[in-house]
């Protein structure tokens, strides 16, 4: 097994102005390599060129010696579970093809490059908080090395060309990974992303395009490329979400204002179920620990730390708990094994000792 950095993915932890509701941003960026075959009508072999195209590309390049390139064959089905609950790769990053890899960063745990996942290239750069345009600095930093290494496929009338259309022309895309309990317990989140359509504005869920929203946790991303610059595009989901954090902060002060002792029980009995639990599923333990986190950040529990809740919403995943217990084990035993690790954890967390 590849060994990976324990701080891979610490853009989960914040304590920046706005991470009571914005827990992290990301910047992709996708490029393809122009007489290369795009990776959706690529074969094995083609992938495989193009990987190695790559590699020697990185190879030579002494800006881009902080990089490691890992073939998927070299990674097992946990190490790449484990990247995905890390959201450094996509869900859809395929365990049998060959001819993939993934490129992480030496020195910034939070910069990982997919190779022949949707597209040749997706660059991305993840930041703790409400930072989309360092995000965008560092992402495009890494974009503007390898462009000077590898040929890219660029249109002067479409400008860069993906493999998905929606994505041609800066072939960037932002978001922000945002926790909105109250907007959904006063009922408002599905009337304020409708509205957002007509934002150029897309909403999914906890691990992007194709999952379900889960723990009051969204991702909030730019839909539209063509015809925008890289700082259009990042300044219009600025703005959008600038105006959700604030109606969510207003949505938390009305649920104080008018419905606190509800608010405080549903709190205390998601410490109790927690605290508690002979076994328990990661969605489950994700509703939970998403009122745990909403009663930190309105002082409800102000001896408990944000990011120690962050963190352990990661360990809890199927594929961090199974690195934790160290072998495969059914879905029963993970769930007793889940609840067990919460249990512990809290308690450390109540008394202090982490």
């Amino acid at each position: 097994m590849i060994t990976l950095k324990s701080d891979f993915g610490n853009w989960i932890e914040s304590d920046s102005s706005d991470s009571d509701v914005v827990v992290s941003s990301r910047v992709r960026i996708a490029r393809n390599l122009e007489n290369f075959v795009f990776p959706y009508w690529a074969t094995e072999v083609q992938l495989s060129e193009v990987r190695n195209f790559i590699s020697k590309a990185i190879g030579r390049d002494q800006d881009l010696n902080g990089f490691t390139l890992i073939f998927s064959e070299e990674l097992v089905p946990q190490e790449k579970n484990i990247l995905v609950e890390k959201h450094l790769i996509s869900s859809s990053f395929d365990s049998d093809k060959k001819g993939l890899a993934v490129i992480l960063s030496e020195e910034n745990s939070n910069l990982c490059i997919m190779v022949n996942e949707e597209d040749h290239l997706r660059i991305q750069a993840f930041l703790s908080g409400f930072q989309l345009q360092k995000a965008l600095k560092i992402a495009d930093g890494i974009d503007s090395k390898l462009s000077s290494r590898l040929p890219y496929a660029f249109s002067t009338r479409w400008g860069y060309l993906t493999e998905c259309p929606t994505n041609i022309g800066t072939g960037m895309r932002a978001s922000v990974m945002m926790h909105l309990p109250g907007l959904v317990i006063n009922e408002e989140v599905e009337s304020l992303f409708s509205s957002l359509s007509s934002s150029s504005i897309t909403v999914r869920g906890l691990f992007g395009e194709g999952t379900n929203m889960a723990g009051n946790f969204y991702q909030v991303s730019s839909q539209v490329m063509l015809g925008k610059s890289e700082d259009e595009i990042v300044d219009n989901l600025q703005s959008v979400s600038k105006n959700i954090i604030e109606r969510e902060r207003a949505a938390r002060q009305i649920l104080m204002k008018e419905r606190k002792i509800g608010l405080l029980d549903e709190i205390s009995r998601s410490w109790g179920v927690l605290a508690h639990a002979k076994l328990i599923s990661f969605e489950e333990a994700i509703e939970y620990l998403s009122m745990i986190r909403l009663g930190i950040d309105l002082k409800i529990l102000p001896n408990l730390n944000r990011n120690q809740i962050a963190k352990l919403m990661m360990l809890i995943g199927t594929a961090h708990l199974r690195d934790f217990i160290g072998k495969d084990v059914d879905e029963d035993s993970e769930s007793i094994a889940r609840a067990n690790l919460i249990k512990r954890k809290l308690f450390e967390l109540r008394e202090g000792t982490i």
